[in-house]
């Protein structure tokens, strides 16, 4: 089901793009999306065969405070999420994952009961081994999304209110940075492939991975080139109806194409917006929500 909705996502976006480039802009554009363009090696030789080396960030989220000593939710515990409708659960360490949602039917007897107290923020990363794995040419995990990649990809780490609001809301701000010693630079993220034709030039594309149980999200997405588009799309889950407030890009309000739920009654959603000449460079896409998903599919920029 999620990967027939992130096709459906992914052709709401393309057909826009083509409405977009005829009624908006000149006839030769360049088109921003979804991941990071390759940039010089994030590494600092330190001597004695060791390198400091700057981690990617994926990207970071509001999600629920647990009444536990560090505020998160632990292998072997569970809560109620927000409105009743499910569990949240842990199945990753928390240093590596966000918990994932789960139905009433899910069986908890064996969990611990922990109850939620309030809101969390978290930043995540892509570690050294994570992009050995990710971007080692031949790779059995190329291609993958984060979420699928093998344990020590991802490190997950505790962030604040006042780093994250500065983060969603104003322009410029230091995105978060980690770094690490290791002994072997991975390779640099590959370029996006380039399209054979350049009546539309495609400059790069950028997403956050799959998550449950937040209620707002950021990430990192780079622009460059002249007559600018940038096309955004969010596709989610929750039990109530939660829309997409509002999109960002360096404090930038996006334009809302549409929004559409799957059915009359269903709880999957999806909304398309677009931003004219965004400011070029890497800047912070912003994502607010009217309330907690169960379940998002982060951002697809084109």
């Amino acid at each position: 089901m999620r990967a027939r909705f992130k096709v459906l996502l992914a052709v709401g976006i393309a057909v826009l793009i083509a409405v977009l480039l005829v009624i908006l802009l000149p006839a030769v554009v360049s088109v921003t999306g979804m991941g990071q363009a390759a940039a010089s090696t994030p590494a600092v030789d330190l001597g004695n065969g060791t390198f400091l080396y700057t981690n990617k960030w994926i990207g970071s989220y509001e999600t629920s405070l647990f009444n536990t000593s560090d505020g998160d939710l632990a292998i072997g515990q569970y809560a109620l999420d927000e409105i009743g409708t499910g569990y949240y659960i842990r199945t990753k360490p928390k240093t590596e994952a966000q918990f994932d949602w789960v139905p009433l039917t899910y069986d908890v007897s064996k969990l611990t009961q922990v109850k939620i107290i309030g809101k969390a923020y978290y930043d995540e990363f892509l570690t050294a081994t994570g992009a050995t794995n990710l971007w080692t040419t031949g790779s059995s995990y190329a291609g993958l999304y984060y979420s699928q990649l093998p344990s020590g990809s991802v490190v997950r780490i505790q962030s604040n209110a006042t780093k994250y609001k500065g983060l969603t809301s104003t322009p410029n701000y230091p995105q978060p940075v980690r770094t690490e010693i290791v002994t072997t630079i991975p390779p640099q993220e590959p370029s996006p492939e380039l399209p054979t034709h350049h009546s539309i030039g495609y400059d790069n594309s950028s997403y956050i991975s799959e998550k449950s149980g937040i209620s707002s999200y950021t990430f990192s997405h780079t622009c460059a080139g002249s007559n600018r588009l940038l096309v955004f799309g969010d596709g989610h889950t929750s039990s109530s109806d939660t829309t997409v407030t509002g999109v960002t890009y360096n404090g930038v309000a996006l334009t809302l194409v549409r929004s559409d739920q799957h059915q009359s009654g269903d709880s999957w959603r999806t909304s398309i917006w677009y931003l004219i000449a965004p400011a070029t460079g890497s800047n912070t896409v912003s994502v607010t929500l009217c309330g907690t998903t169960s379940w998002v599919y982060g951002g697809v920029v084109l």
